[in-house]
């Protein structure tokens, strides 16, 4: 008798395991268990880029913008007196702004600006250029120059620095 009750057993398991309608029952089960993880592991992972990309620009944002570069071609070259002698100042400029706009500006306004840098320049002390120092306020008082012309002709536009490519007197 046990042996027919193992039989019994055994053709039970078999028509669960043989039924179709469980077994397709079970496949879509697993089916939409596996589909709901690899949605959730796509949205994570999007999520995550994204916040990391919006951190990235959150701080390009400031300062750590582009470098931009504008040089103002050709040299400046102005006459000084020292000594009841003539000496020369040539200086090559470029500006460095962060802004597209201050590029647009400068290359549209560009004469007016050769033409004050110009002017600031021939008025210099020849002894006052010769040190470091007189160098370092002649780059800062083209910077705040050039950021007063543009302030006039754009507001809120303005460049970083004057840079002093070349600096050569005689």
């Amino acid at each position: 008798m046990a042996a027919g009750n193992r039989k019994k057993a055994g053709s039970a398991a078999a028509k669960e395991v043989k039924d179709p309608a469980k077994t397709k029952l079970i496949l879509m089960i697993a089916g939409v268990v596996l589909v709901t993880m690899l949605v959730s592991a796509l949205l994570t992972w999007i999520l995550l880029t994204d916040s990391k990309e919006s951190e990235a620009d959150a701080a390009g944002a400031g300062v750590g913008q582009k470098a931009l570069y504008l040089d103002l071609p050709p040299a400046f070259l102005v006459t000084l007196t020292h000594m009841e002698r003539q000496r020369y100042l040539q200086v090559f400029v470029t500006v460095l702004t962060r802004d597209t706009r201050a590029l647009q500006i400068m290359e549209q306004h560009q004469p007016l600006i050769r033409h004050e840098l110009n002017l600031l320049f021939g008025e210099q002390d020849f002894e006052t250029l010769l040190t470091d120092e007189g160098k370092q306020a002649l780059r800062q008082k083209s910077t705040d120059l050039i950021n007063e012309l543009l302030k006039r002709e754009s507001p809120g536009v303005t460049i970083e620095q004057v840079l002093f490519t070349n600096f050569v007197m005689q």
